[in-house]
């Protein structure tokens, strides 16, 4: 009987020691499992969800408008939503834009309150290359250049210090000074492709007013940034495009004056023609999406969704 009660507090002392030995081991695996989870890992950058929103199938509202209107089918530079913009104007209005559309590039294109306000090249403009982009905005009133994003001159004269690449006689360095011999402000250019930085300009105390950036991901795909800052370092100005060769597959805007104008526009492209134009807000909320349709290769409707992917309003072309 000893002999038994003996036997029976050993497997009672092992089973004991079992489990306590099992309990310190899920302990330490415990703590080992919180220190991982708590280490700090990057944060990602914030990324635009490409997809179309939530829904797959358009809802069918009842109270869309057709329109017929000018599709620019010979402009495969203009966005889907630049041209669900331009409809809306009035014919004088349009007149003016479509000056602009015949004699330059319009990256951008968007009606307020009757008004057309655009981003739009001006290297031709310019005797010098710098930004190549300028703001404007067409209204009943007028045409009015809303900014340059620089305000430099051309000129060379007593106030003026120019150095220039002697076989190509392009502009490296244009320093500008005032009647008092001191720095206005300072403009660099730089033609390496190994650098990112194409122009900057700089004011008297040496701090960045402009960046103009080219960033080259391979053969094909181009990114060009224009940047302008305030005294304190601030982005008050961005204006970004995204190239598939010739193509914008995503072209983003913001003004720190008009926030609730910033907008950035993602271009999905199949076989090299666009299939779907999405539109969103600042804050990456979805504002319109817009789906083109094509015969034999001229594109011949738009349709434009909110952001439920309600169908607005289809567009044909005259």
């Amino acid at each position: 009987m000893k002999k038994l009660l003996t036997a029976c507090f050993i497997c009672v002392f092992l089973v004991s020691g079992c489990s306590v030995f099992s309990g310190k081991e899920k302990k330490q695996e415990t703590v080992s499992s919180v220190v991982q989870k708590t280490e700090k890992a990057p944060e990602p950058e914030p990324k635009v969800v490409t997809v179309a929103p939530p829904q797959t199938v358009p809802v069918v509202n009842e109270t869309k408008k057709i329109k017929k209107a000018d599709l620019y089918q010979e402009n495969s530079e203009l966005s889907l939503s630049a041209i669900s913009s331009i409809s809306k104007l009035d014919d004088n209005i349009k007149a003016k834009v479509n000056n602009y559309i015949k004699n330059s590039t319009v990256y951008y294109l968007n009606e307020k309150n009757g008004s057309a306000f655009m981003i739009v090249s001006n290297a031709e403009n310019e005797k010098f290359q710098r930004h190549g982009v300028e703001l404007v905005e067409i209204s009943k009133n007028g045409t009015k250049l809303v900014s340059q994003l620089v305000k430099t001159s051309d000129e060379n004269d007593d106030n003026d210090v120019w150095e220039f690449d002697e076989e190509t006689k392009l502009p490296l360095r244009h320093v500008c000074y005032d009647a008092d011999g001191e720095i206005n402000y300072a403009e660099f250019w730089n033609y390496d492709t190994n650098n990112p930085v194409k122009y900057e300009l700089k004011d008297g105390e040496g701090k960045t007013i402009s960046l103009k950036k080219e960033i080259q991901d391979n053969a094909s795909n181009l990114r060009v940034e224009h940047l302008v800052y305030d005294h304190n370092g601030n982005t008050t100005l961005n204006i970004s495009a995204n190239y598939d060769g010739a193509d914008i597959t995503r072209l983003t805007y913001f003004n720190s004056k008009t926030p609730e104008d910033g907008v950035i526009i993602m271009s999905q492209l199949k076989d090299g023609q666009k299939v779907k134009e999405t539109a969103y807000s600042s804050d990456y909320k979805v504002k319109n999406v817009y789906e083109p349709f094509y015969e034999d290769g001229k594109l011949v409707k738009i349709k434009v969704f909110d952001n439920e992917y309600k169908e607005l309003e289809e567009i044909s072309s005259d």
